[in-house]
């Protein structure tokens, strides 16, 4: 309901688009509702949906064109695709009626790294399928900030196999927690090389391998000490190897692996086996 110089207009559901042009009502209530405002946080590979209609009848058919501005959201409407955009199409009445609700369903795209997107959408009338008195219409923007689930960090996987001063193995895995930006070199290295070695000493990851895992194997090395076994840790410092492509992980903190080495050695005498014979003429063994 509108009052207009002493006259009040009741907008029904019925009512007829040449009784709204007869009042003179068109230019005040020709616009986009949008059943949300403000900005939406969005997860990435959540989904969130809300309702796009007209404000008032028009005088012919309305398209209504929904799109985002990066493809970190993608758009979708019942028995659409999802893609950057969707068109509404409105009408006076019958099918797609300007007063009933047709649903848009945002969508945060799966990606690999940790930047959160901030990305805007746009309801706005396209002037050259829509009835003219639509075409001075508003366009309607809110923001949707896409929260990642990815985070800048690297992984390693659980210690397998038995070191040894016989020269035993044991094996780890290591991965990223995000696309990088660049190249990331990790420095590979033990604390106690008397110990143990590493191979290899340098891991590179890159935006094509970040997440797929890559292999270090600590070989045992003998002392020939009854030292016990030995706890040691094998360190992976992002940030000790060459000119940084991705500053986020150049700047990490090292990461540790504690392993140990199985001592073979025990404090002792051994004797060998006795050879030769001893007899009372002077024999000897």
């Amino acid at each position: 309901m509108i009052s207009n110089g002493g006259f009040v207009l009741i907008l029904q559901h019925h009512t007829s688009p040449n009784a709204i042009r007869a009042a003179g009502w068109i230019s005040l209530v020709s616009a986009i509702t949008v059943s949300r405002s403000g900005a939406l946080a969005l997860a990435e590979g959540a989904s969130s949906s809300y309702n796009v209609r007209l404000a008032a009848v028009p005088q012919g058919t309305v398209v209504v064109q929904v799109s985002s501005d990066d493809e970190a959201v993608t758009v979708n409407k019942s028995g659409g695709t999802a893609g950057s955009s969707q068109e509404l199409t409105f009408t006076p009445s019958g099918a797609g009626i300007w007063s009933t609700n047709q649903a848009i369903t945002l969508s945060a795209v799966e990606d690999g790294n940790a930047d959160g997107e901030s990305v805007t959408i746009t309801h706005a009338v396209v002037d050259g399928s829509s009835s003219n008195e639509y075409d001075p219409a508003a366009d309607v923007t809110f923001a949707v900030n896409v929260t990642d689930n990815e985070s800048v960090g690297i992984t390693t996987g659980t210690v397998t196999g038995t070191i040894t001063e016989a020269g035993g193995q044991a094996t780890f895995t290591v991965e990223l927690g995000s696309e990088p930006a660049g190249d990331v070199d990790i420095a590979v290295s033990s604390g106690d090389t008397g110990e143990g070695t590493v191979s290899p000493t340098t891991l590179t990851f890159t935006s094509g391998n970040w997440n797929t895992t890559q292999t270090v194997t600590v070989t045992g090395q003998n002392d020939n000490l009854d030292d016990g076994d030995q706890t040691y840790d094998i360190t992976l410092d992002p940030s000790s190897t060459g000119t940084p492509s991705d500053s986020a992980y150049h700047a990490l903190a090292s990461e540790t692996v504690s392993v140990t080495t199985v001592d073979d050695d025990a404090v002792g005498i051994t004797t060998g086996t006795v050879t030769g014979t001893i007899t009372e003429a002077g024999g000897q063994a």
